[in-house]
């Protein structure tokens, strides 16, 4: 299966036909670029680490999702209203989880392991108040 057929599969067929995207077009090509770039590699060939690929690739495809929904307004006359920020919100909430998942394989990803001396003037912190310095 190819990146473009497994976003279209993942996307599913209500978002797909409202944002009118196609594997037979050229809808997804962005997305699976972005993917390539981020991931290190220049085809979808030389990205041998499946679970990776599709963790950055559903970022970048709510990312693209996340842009053509940014342009939706919300409307209100005498007898209706119309939300549409509500999909714009679901869309956000879709890729923070996308995102959440697939730190461990984003370049930008540091886990630091240290120690932090609070300040003695601190507060909140557990110095004796004798010890600490004004």
């Amino acid at each position: 299966m190819t990146l473009s057929t497994y976003l279209e599969s993942y996307l599913g067929t209500t978002l797909t036909n409202q944002l009118n995207w196609s594997t037979s077009g050229s809808s997804f090509d962005f997305i699976v670029e972005e993917t390539l770039s981020t991931y290190g590699v220049s085809s979808e060939l030389e990205a041998t680490n499946l679970p990776k690929l599709h963790a950055i690739a559903k970022v970048k495809l709510w990312e693209a999702v996340l842009r053509e929904f940014s342009f939706d307004f919300d409307y209100t006359d005498l007898s209706s209203s119309i939300r549409r920020s509500q999909v714009f919100e679901n869309i956000q909430k879709q890729l923070n989880q996308a995102i959440s998942s697939a730190y461990q394989y984003l370049p930008q990803y540091k886990i630091r392991i240290g120690k932090y001396n609070l300040d003695k003037n601190d507060p909140y912190s557990n110095t004796p108040y004798s010890d600490r310095t004004v």
